[in-house]
């Protein structure tokens, strides 16, 4: 499936950032507040082919940098994109539900409906495109795809 790098980089963006969000507003349920991971750090990986065979590569390389809900992306060749607003609403499950909005600079809303799961430093999310249902299982084909990012280790 053909993407546009800058649409892989802003969903995988989104999906990281909202993520610590998310555990806030499951505060009614102190399991669920502790399932939800904290994702600080840089955070690099590709939108991977078929069921992520091969996590170390793809059609788009990808640089994140997370700090509580901000977000900086960027492809690793070096090239800036920009993003624009957006938030994630996470419901526990399994698998795990993200979903994202984003508001374009024009007021345009578009909403992605996914699943996640995170193993040690390893997050997968498979995101529909907009006004598409909701992936039922972590493979690229139309219309989603799959993002496979590990956390970088701090340098000092």
């Amino acid at each position: 499936m053909r993407m546009s790098g800058r649409v892989a980089v802003w969903l995988a963006a989104l999906a990281l950032a909202a993520l610590p969000v998310a555990g806030a507003l499951a505060g009614e349920d102190a399991k669920k507040e502790e399932a939800l991971p904290n994702l600080d750090g840089v955070w690099t990986g590709f939108t991977v082919e078929g069921k992520g065979e091969t996590p170390d590569r793809g059609p788009v390389h990808l640089k994140l940098t997370i700090k509580g809900d901000h977000v900086d992306a960027e492809r690793l060749d070096g090239q800036k994109l920009p993003m624009t607003e957006g938030t994630v609403k996470l419901t526990p499950g399994k698998p795990m539900q993200m979903d994202g909005t984003e508001s374009n600079p024009r007021g345009r809303v578009r909403t992605y409906l996914g699943i996640a799961e995170l193993n040690g430093d390893t997050l997968k999310w498979c995101v529909s495109t907009p006004n598409n249902p909701r992936p039922t299982d972590f493979e690229t084909k139309r219309p989603s795809f799959l993002v496979i990012l590990k956390r970088q280790k701090p340098q000092n």
